[in-house]
């Protein structure tokens, strides 16, 4: 299985850069290469600092826009199978295949009462 959503940032004055993703098309699905030319890998993970250049700031700002997008895709998907699972739970099959010593205690589990 391959891994998703994982955002390779290189930066040219690592001399060690030759071994990472320096084009987009080897990113895995969902993720992005950036490539800093006058920065090192990890100092788009530091603190913010006015003396940051360009390339830096705006690789922080897109980095944070594809972070913030697959929290709001992965929260969208729990909703949805949130709303599937609750659905299923409710459908006229499932309740009439419960016996009478069954109980629904919430929407997502069957308790037994013990006799």
């Amino acid at each position: 299985k391959l891994a998703t959503n994982i955002i390779w940032s290189n930066g040219r004055r690592d001399p060690w850069h030759g071994g990472g993703f320096l084009r987009p098309e080897d990113a895995l699905p969902g993720g992005a290469v950036f490539v800093m030319e006058t920065t090192a890998h990890h100092q788009d993970l530091r603190m913010p600092s006015p003396a940051d250049p360009a390339e830096l700031t705006s690789t922080r700002r897109a980095e944070e826009a594809i972070i913030r997008r697959w929290i709001i895709e992965a929260t969208q998907a729990t909703v949805k199978a949130n709303k599937a699972r609750d659905s299923d739970s409710m459908t006229p099959s499932r309740a009439q295949a419960r016996g009478p010593d069954e109980r629904i205690s919430t929407p997502r589990t069957i308790t037994r009462t013990l006799k």
